[in-house]
């Protein structure tokens, strides 16, 4: 490390990433670095000014600012637990940068008789705490929201201790005690385990992916395991994806094996204990939760992704623009994919993959050809009298935003 002027700098080199992390003014996330990446190797050297970091941390004027190349502009952050929480994704989008073999998926993963059983990221639902009470019962944790995913099928753990949303449930007592026998680094808004907590898989620790489990929580009743279709399953899997620059088609491509190969479910659950005593009966007791047999769609729950389609119960302002006579057509380099009877675009050589649903899809066919927003909602209009034209106008407004926002369309 330099110390000049009173001014602290260190380089950090961590396992599979070339370039350094440097940290400025940062002696305590120094102190705390071994904490957050227990297993992870890194080794500090003194700041080179000829090499260039892959990420920079710098504390100005009473908080963190870290910059890295694939941020649009930096993030700040007032606490040391807020400042690790940037440091741990982006630290693992450079690890993807370094390892293009290699996907991320936003998931947590648990260990189940030597495979993984995979919880996608939705909003609110759980799975950090899910994962944790299952590490409270011996069970193995790849990880409560990042965990890589290799070519053979396997996931992989980054080994960096679970984060928890606070308050934490007062109700849920095994948890609990689990928790506050493992407490790490904490600020107001969450809480780490400690890095010696037992039942975290060490960094580059692998096991295959044998299922994945879409969690939905509910306010009351038993726990449910439902079997979900392949098209939700990809669906999952595609949208929590954090993608690397440029593997939109890898991701779709690995996607679609992931949920053609591997049995989905959805798990409803109002308590973790009822939800872990479900899973083990299905993973362990069991080979249900593993198998493909008679895993037949009969769910009509609606997986929790991003879609090309107008968002339902946004709240509308008063004034309302009126469809547009401007023409639009679809830009040539957006690809169409069909997979699982879903329909994606995919700009090739991007990072980003949008599902269309039924009107979405439509209105795409329709744009090989110049169309304005004051067209579509004439030609929607007729297909469906029984809807009323303001809605059909509200709906392609959105539909047409959302292409543009996406840089999908060209204007003539």
């Amino acid at each position: 490390m330099n110390q000049v002027a009173g001014v602290f700098e260190a380089d950090l080199y961590f396992s599979g990433v070339p370039q350094p992390v440097r940290l400025i003014r940062c002696a305590p996330l120094l102190d705390a670095m071994g904490d957050v990446f227990p297993t992870w190797p890194f080794r500090m050297e003194r700041c080179d000014p000829a090499s260039t970091p892959i990420i920079t941390v710098r504390h100005v004027k009473g908080e963190y600012r870290i910059d890295a190349p694939w941020l649009e502009q930096s993030v700040f952050a007032d606490t040391d637990a807020c400042a690790f929480s940037s440091i741990v994704v982006d630290l693992i989008y450079a690890w993807l940068e370094a390892n293009p073999q290699a996907l991320c998926l936003h998931c947590a993963a648990a260990e189940f008789g030597g495979r993984l059983v995979v919880f996608p990221n939705t909003n609110k639902v759980g799975k950090s705490l899910l994962v944790t009470r299952l590490m409270a019962e011996r069970r193995t944790s790849y990880g409560d929201d990042l965990v890589a995913l290799l070519p053979e099928g396997a996931g992989m753990s980054f080994g960096v201790p679970h984060r928890l949303r606070l308050p934490l449930p007062a109700s849920e007592r095994a948890v609990a005690e689990f928790i506050q026998a493992h407490r790490g680094k904490a600020d107001t808004w969450s809480q780490y385990l400690a890095p010696n907590a037992p039942g975290l898989a060490p960094f580059r620790q692998t096991r295959p992916i044998g299922a994945f489990v879409m969690l939905n929580r509910k306010p009351a009743g038993k726990a449910e395991l439902i079997p979900a279709d392949a098209a939700d399953s990809l669906q999952n899997i595609v949208y929590q994806n954090l993608m690397r620059r440029g593997s939109a088609l890898e991701v779709l491509d690995r996607a679609q094996w992931l949920a053609k190969e591997k049995p989905c479910w959805y798990l409803r659950y109002a308590r973790l204990d009822d939800a872990v005593a479900l899973l083990r009966q299905a993973f362990v007791e069991t080979d249900r939760g593993f198998s493909k047999a008679g895993h037949e769609h009969e769910t009509a729950l609606t997986a929790a992704v991003e879609k090309i389609t107008p968002r339902p119960n946004r709240p509308r302002s008063r004034a309302r623009r009126r469809a547009s006579g401007r023409n639009y057509v679809r830009r040539p380099e957006v690809l169409i994919r069909q997979e699982q009877g879903e329909f994606f675009l995919i700009q090739a050589t991007g990072d980003e993959i949008f599902h269309l649903n039924a009107l979405g899809r439509a209105v795409w066919e329709l744009l090989a050809e110049p169309l304005s927003e004051t067209e579509t909602v004439a030609l929607l209009a007729s297909v469906f009298p029984e809807t009323s034209r303001a809605q059909i106008e509200r709906d392609v407004i959105e539909l047409f935003a959302a292409f543009r926002r996406k840089h999908l369309l060209l204007g003539s």
